[in-house]
């Protein structure tokens, strides 16, 4: 009977441990040293929150934890207000700051930017900075050419498609790969392209995307 429990026990703990894949710490500042509240780290695409921390004065108190897989989150203020537009009114929260994508090792938050929330110290982090410096390069690129509204438009889309084909290549077995597909591949990609890096990403990360609420559909609404 020992034996058994022994062994039923040992079987939890490989269970569990397969589960946690990544181990994550989260620290720095969002920018906004006026700023001090519990914040939920809420995964997007789950549309559940995983996390929440303690920011006091825009500094994050460090914070761990465990998560199967990465996920592409924002940080919520949890604290609700009544916000008020044309269909009416609802209650949200107050400040709502992304999009941070969670990973394994120490995540570095180094306040805004442009793009939302800066993040550093991690290989996803690298990516991600790898991303933005070359779509500066390609910007940078075009106006060097003082090329016609036209010309631009075709410049930007070539260099931009090629930039997104070779990442998302590269990550059609996390989120990074799903974020870049749906939000910049539809605009970049031709058709071929995009079809080609969606059916990659469903081989290599369909069980997922199935998890994923309403992910599936969106995807394939959005094959032209």
């Amino acid at each position: 009977m020992k034996k058994q429990t022994i062994i039923t026990i040992l079987f939890i703990l490989v269970g569990i441990t397969g589960q946690c894949q990544i181990h994550y710490r989260l620290e720095g500042n969002i920018g906004m040293p006026n700023f001090t509240g519990i914040m939920e780290v809420r995964d997007v695409l789950m549309q559940q929150a995983i996390d929440t921390i303690e920011v006091v004065n825009g500094i994050i108190s460090p914070k761990e934890g465990n998560l199967p897989e990465m996920a592409m989150c924002v940080l919520a203020d949890t604290t609700k207000v009544t916000v008020t537009i044309d269909s009416g009114s609802h209650r949200d929260n107050r400040l709502t700051l992304g999009t941070l994508f969670v990973d394994n090792g120490t995540i570095q938050v180094e306040g805004l930017n442009g793009h939302g929330l800066k993040q550093s110290g991690t290989p996803i982090g690298d990516e991600i900075a790898f991303f933005y410096h070359r779509m500066a390069e390609i910007q940078e690129k075009i106006d060097g050419n003082h090329p016609s509204p036209e010309e631009e438009s075709t410049e930007r889309k070539t260099g931009m498609s090629a930039l997104l084909y070779d990442v998302i290549s590269r990550h059609t077995g996390d989120v990074y790969g799903i974020n870049l597909l749906v939000n910049e591949g539809r605009w970049y990609l031709d058709d071929t392209k995009w079809i080609e890096l969606r059916d990659k990403l469903m081989r290599d990360n369909g069980e997922y995307v199935r998890k994923a609420p309403n992910l599936v559909d969106d995807l394939k609404r959005m094959a032209r």
